[in-house]
């Protein structure tokens, strides 16, 4: 069976998504939490940030276009619905825009206190899972369509494909603080 171009872009989010949780499974507690600056941001960060967006993406379709909208209904987050920041004693309004970590002040990023990573890892594979779930009702003409958003100027399939670029560079920051974590450690 030939995949198309969006099997195969679904494909990505599968890989990036299990190699994201292998490596993250295998990492200890201070691996996760370990900044080579202070003002650095930690593996721990980075994977909860990927994991609040893998939340937000398909909640945020069916404002993306009328059919969308039609097809799934209201979504909300996990985030949200079980109120984790609530949960994990963090203050909404000091997690950036949609309390991701998008855009949020770098000092407030750096010292932020996440929960542990048995706690994080179950957040992420549950946000993956949606996601891997929700995205394939994109159909190739919804791919095509303009986001109807009133500040939007891209396509549906542009901010799908912003979504795993997003993960992907993200997953590369994890691996290059891994690196130099380990790297520190030899060194010891």
């Amino acid at each position: 069976m030939k995949l198309t171009a969006f099997d195969e872009i679904m494909l990505a989010f599968k890989v990036t998504h299990e190699e994201i949780l292998e490596l993250v499974s295998n990492l200890s507690e201070d691996e996760m939490t370990w900044q080579p600056h202070p003002t650095a941001n930690s593996i721990a960060f980075y994977f909860w940030h990927i994991a609040r967006w893998a939340d937000y993406l398909p909640a945020s379709l069916p404002d993306t276009t009328a059919q969308l909208r039609e097809l799934l209904g209201s979504r909300q987050q996990i985030w949200h619905q079980e109120q984790l920041a609530a949960q994990w004693n963090l203050d909404p309004k000091l997690l950036g825009e949609e309390e991701t970590g998008m855009d949020m002040d770098p000092a407030s990023a750096a010292r932020l206190k996440l929960p542990s990573k048995v706690v994080l890892l179950d957040y992420a594979r549950r946000t993956f899972a949606v996601l891997e779930q929700i995205v394939p009702m994109v159909d190739e003409e919804q791919f095509q369509a303009k986001r109807q958003q009133e500040w939007a100027t891209n396509t549906l399939g542009q901010y799908i494909l912003d979504h795993l670029r997003h993960e992907s560079d993200h997953f590369g920051m994890i691996r290059y603080i891994h690196g130099l974590y380990q790297s520190m450690a030899s060194s010891n």
